[in-house]
Order: C-alpha cells, then sequence, then structure tokens
C-alpha cells in the first residue's frame, strides 16, 4: 500500500485545521499532520529577509516532519511530536504545507494540493478574533489593544506581503482551488470529489515497450495532467527501475506543437507519469497525440542493458558475485558485485568470457510468470536484495536463449551481437567484498 498524500495550503486564518479534520472524519479517519506540531524541529526564515531574499519555499526547514511524512509515504509507522502516540500508515495522509509542492523536500511525495483561496483581510480577521501566540489576548483592554495595534503595524508593513508571496508560490503548483469563504463542509465536497476521481479513474498505463523493446514512438491518449505531469492510455516510455533511467522525448500534438519529455516515472498503481519541461494546457486532457522517445538514447541504454545480463550471469555462475548496485547510462555503464577473491586477471577474464557470449548472437525474449511460480525460481535472481517488480501477479522474465533467464522489466536488444563488443576500464573498491566495475561498449 501507498499512501496518497493530501497537502492542504492557505493563508493563516484560511480555516485549514478545521478543514483537515472535517476530511479526516468523512474519508474514514485518514492520517493528518499539521506543521505547528513540529515547530520545535523546524527552522523559519525572518519574514521581512525572506522576501527581500526571493522568497524562496527552500528556506523553510521542517526535517522532521518531512522524514515522517517521507516515511508514512513508504509505509512505516512514526511517532507523532507531541503525543508522542504510535501513528500507522494509512491510506490517506491529510498534511498541512503552506507551499504545497513548493518544497524540493516534499514534491514527489505529495500527490494532490489544495489551495483554500480565502481573502486576506478574512483571513486575517479570523486570525486575530481567536486566542493564540500569535495575539495573545489579556485581561487587561489596554495592553490587548497595544498587542493588537503591534500586530496589526507588523501586518500592514510585512505580513501581507509575506503572505501574498507564500499563494504566488502554491498557486504555481496546486491541483485544486477552492474558495475559502464556503462552509467547510462544501469545501470538503469539493476537495472529496477530486480525490476520488484521481484515486478511482486513472486506468493502469498500458507499457508498449514489455512486448516491444524497440517500440520507439506510439500514439497515445491524454487522460490526466497534473502541472507539468501528463498520463497517457499507453506508452513507449520505460519510467525507470532496474538501474536503468527513464526514457526522455518529445510529445507532438495533432497541430504540430511539441513539448520536451524530460523524465517519466511509474506511481504505486501501474500509472505511468511523464514529466513534461513545461506545462500544458488544461484542455489538452483527451486529446490525442504521439510520443516520441529519443530513439538513439534508447538503443544506447538496450545495449548497455543486454551486455550487463551477460556479465551479471556469468560473474555470478564463475565467480559467484551477486550484483549491489547497478546504473546504466548512453555512453559507459558501472555495476557492482558482491565479489571475494578479487584479483586484477578477473576482469581480463571477464572480458574474454562475456565478448564471445556476445558474438555467438544469442537471440533475446521476454515473457512473463506467475508470481507463485517466481517464488521457486531462484535462478532467476542476481540480486540478494533488490526484488524485480510485479505487476498483477506476474513476473517478467528475459531471457538469451541458450544462455541464460533472469527477472527483468527493462528493454533489450534482439540479440546479443547487436550489443557490440564491451570493456572494462575501471574498477573501485565500493567496501569489503565489494567491488564497482565500470564498463564500455564500441561503437558500432
Amino acid at each position: 500500500m501507498s499512501t496518497f498524500i493530501i497537502a492542504i495550503a492557505g493563508h493563516s486564518g484560511a480555516g485549514k485545521s478545521t478543514l483537515i479534520e472535517h476530511l479526516r472524519a468523512r474519508l474514514g479517519g485518514a492520517n493528518a499532520l499539521s506543521l505547528d506540531e513540529y515547530e520545535s524541529s523546524s527552522t523559519y526564515p525572518p519574514a521581512s529577509k525572506w522576501i527581500e531574499d526571493g522568497a524562496d519555499p527552500n528556506e523553510f526547514l521542517t526535517p522532521q516532519f518531512d522524514a515522517d511524512i517521507r516515511a508514512l509515504k513508504n509505509g512505516k509507522l512514526v511517532i507523532h511530536p507531541e503525543t508522542k502516540q504510535e501513528i500507522k500508515p494509512k491510506r490517506l495522509l491529510i498534511i498541512e504545507e503552506p507551499f504545497g509542492r513548493g518544497r524540493e523536500a516534499l514534491h514527489d511525495l505529495i500527490d494532490f494540493v489544495v489551495y483554500v483561496d480565502t481573502p486576506l483581510e478574512v483571513a486575517y480577521i479570523r486570525k486575530i478574533s481567536r486566542k493564540n501566540t500569535f495575539l495573545p489576548w489579556e485581561d487587561d483592554p489596554d495592553v490587548f489593544i497595544a498587542h493588537l495595534r503591534e500586530n496589526m503595524e507588523w501586518y500592514l508593513q510585512v505580513g501581507r506581503a509575506f503572505y501574498l508571496a507564500i499563494a504566488e508560490r502554491v498557486r504555481e503548483n496546486c491541483d485544486l482551488i477552492v474558495d475559502g469563504t464556503l462552509f467547510t463542509e462544501q469545501i470538503a465536497d469539493k476537495i472529496i470529489e477530486a480525490i476520488h476521481k484521481i484515486i478511482m479513474e486513472i486506468p493502469p498505463t498500458v507499457r508498449l515497450y514489455l512486448n516491444d523493446d524497440h517500440c520507439f514512438e506510439s500514439d497515445a491518449t491524454i487522460l490526466v495532467l497534473r502541472e507539468n505531469l501528463i498520463a497517457f492510455d499507453q506508452t513507449c516510455f520505460y519510467p525507470g527501475g532496474g538501474g536503468q533511467p527513464p526514457d526522455e522525448g518529445i510529445l507532438k500534438f495533432s497541430n504540430g506543437e511539441t513539448i520536451e519529455i524530460e523524465s517519466a516515472r511509474a506511481d504505486s498503481k501501474d500509472v505511468i507519469w511523464h514529466v513534461c519541461k513545461t506545462n500544458p494546457s488544461s484542455d489538452v486532457i483527451g486529446e490525442s497525440v504521439q510520443i516520441i522517445l529519443n530513439k538513439q538514447r534508447r538503443l544506447a541504454l538496450m545495449r548497455y542493458h543486454t551486455v550487463l545480463h551477460v556479465l551479471n550471469t556469468i560473474t555470478l555462475r564463475d565467480y559467484g558475485g551477486w550484483i549491489t548496485g547497478v546504473q546504466i547510462n548512453p555512453d559507459y555503464s558501472r555495476i557492482d558485485f558482491k565479489l571475494e577473491n578479487f584479483s586484477p586477471s578477473v576482469t581480463t577474464e571477464l572480458e574474454k568470457k562475456v565478448n564471445e557470449v556476445l558474438s555467438e548472437n544469442h537471440v533475446l525474449k521476454s515473457y512473463t510468470i506467475s508470481e507463485e511460480e517466481f517464488t521457486h525460481r531462484s535462478d532467476l535472481l542476481r540480486t540478494l536484495e533488490a526484488k524485480p517488480p510485479i505487476s498483477h501477479g506476474r513476473v517478467r522474465v528475459v531471457e538469451i536463449e541458450g544462455f541464460d533467464a533472469q527477472a527483468c522489466g527493462g528493454t533489450h536488444m534482439h540479440n546479443t551481437r547487436e550489443a557490440g563488443r564491451f570493456s572494462i576500464f575501471r574498477t573501485d573498491n565500493k567496501g569489503k567484498n565489494n567491488k564497482r566495475f565500470y564498463i564500455r561498449l564500441e561503437s558500432i
């Protein structure tokens, strides 16, 4: 289970705390975290200096708040900073986050941002009308009036500009703007309707590359748009994983206009989100488009991925080396092995053995097996820790006919000869019995 995180943003006095509690009740007891609960472990810049320095959201440091959100997102329990009670992961987590996705530490964790758009003066009157540390209430009317006058002067000189700067930042990255003057229940209705559409209605993306590694472009329909993220009904873009980076390319509209796709990533529901360099217009939802990946880059990655299959199989078979890490690049790659009794002669032997297999022109093919069958096929593993992706109870296997088969979700060449010759141009020690090999392919 991956936790879906909803961030509520708005001015101080916008009614966020009341709204969050209302949403918690209506969404089946969702978890909730407030930034105020982490004040003792957070560091905030002075408001006036923050504005003068360019109003960078990343100057607001909330390390424990960020860590707890990340832990809950990853299915781990946390301890509430004030009550000291355990918070166990749930399907939904609602957080109060003034900047929405504006802070780098939380940007990739938040699934949906709501901005409660309350007129500043309305929010300010709400704030000063209740007892809080922001404006201490005193029994002596003269003392209270003095506090109020001081606070109003701060608001006019600094506070208003401070809140407007925050509002500007969060508006840039929110998914839903709601009228903060509505009743709490009305605001909650709008949020819940939007959340249900997202959680319930996005189908898993059809991954065309699983059946055709050489699918470099495809037609697609835009299903969902979130800022610069697009989900299509199908895609030829690999979203990254197993050491292979995500594909890059372009999105081409029917009118000929294009947008650069910088990356892609898959979420816990098998939806692949394509990261665009610029934000497309919201009216493109439902449009049929073309998506075209960088063919030369993908081919280079496929060549390296193919070679690494041969290398890791021979290293395990002949030297007992299990993979501990891998990173595939278009111009070189590196792979780490847990390898005992290593000597320089091993690299020479590996180069010879791997190149012999590559020259034999073995055909590559892929197929899936059940998760149950996979549990009895230890021969398909090449790493002791990382497990291959399991989709709908199936595990993808890539087989080099007559040589090897292993679980893998990446892309590869049609045959081993297409990969070309390889060499190990550098080795590093990365800890006890852990050796890193840097490899390079000859141009073809």
